[in-house]
């Protein structure tokens, strides 16, 4: 299944589907508008899979939206990325989105 964004209202955002190289260029270009410097929430609960261009994604959008003057929070981390995150040493990067 092909990832999905929808706003789920009031800053929320969610992504549902793959999220893997096929589908993150997509969703960047969806997302970039979006980063306007205001504090908003990513779901990822509905992400069926997902592989290290899911990460580059939540790595590239906290850091626009950190230089825009906000803050991104990540809901719903699959485990899959959080075992990516562990194995590149990324883990507490990781850990900063999910607080």
């Amino acid at each position: 299944m092909a990832a999905r964004l929808s706003a789920d209202g009031n800053g929320r955002w969610a992504i549902s589907g793959e999220l893997d190289f096929a589908s993150v260029p997509e969703l960047w270009a969806q997302l970039v508008p979006r980063l306007d410097g205001s504090d908003w929430v990513l779901d990822l609960g509905a992400v069926s899979r997902s592989n290290s261009a899911a990460l580059a994604l939540l790595l590239e959008a906290q850091a626009t939206t950190r230089q825009a003057g906000g803050r991104m929070r990540v809901e719903g981390l699959p485990d899959s990325l959080v075992q990516l995150g562990q194995v590149s040493g990324l883990a507490s990067l990781l850990g900063e989105l999910s607080r």
